[in-house]
């Protein structure tokens, strides 16, 4: 696994932005003048993980970035990475679109937006629960 292709991908799906590499041991970000959210170029593929686009993997995604610190963020998506990355070492068979769902949403209950009185892995546990039966 070429470990600076998925830090970069990770981080360039987590910024919104396309890290563009060339031999040099150098990033460059590529950023509109005017980017939007739906202007936002993402990789596919980060260390060979296909990223999962559905209509709910990114529902989830803005979930995550809204709800999350960026260092929560990036934590998630580096969870469904090397849970990935995993998987496939040992040739597991696995739905990727449940993993990406799993790690973009399992700690939702350390943020501010869904704090509660209950242990953070119930209250994350209920808000994923609410987000993906709407």
């Amino acid at each position: 696994m070429n470990r600076r292709e998925c830090i970069t991908g990770a981080a360039s799906f987590a910024i919104g932005a396309k890290l563009q590499h060339d031999n040099s041991t150098t990033s460059s970000l590529e950023v509109g003048q005017e980017s939007s959210p739906k202007q936002l170029s993402f990789p596919s593929t980060v260390a060979g993980v296909r990223l999962v686009d559905s209509k709910i993997a990114r529902d989830a995604t803005q979930l995550g970035r809204e709800a999350y610190p960026p260092y929560l963020f990036n934590h998630a998506v580096r969870t469904f990475l090397f849970g990935s990355l995993i998987g496939k070492k040992l040739r597991q068979r696995f739905d990727e679109e449940v993993l990406y769902l799993a790690c973009i949403l399992h700690d939702l209950g350390l943020t501010d937006r869904f704090e509660g009185e209950l242990p953070f892995e119930i209250q994350g546990a209920e808000a994923a629960k609410t987000f993906l039966e709407q």
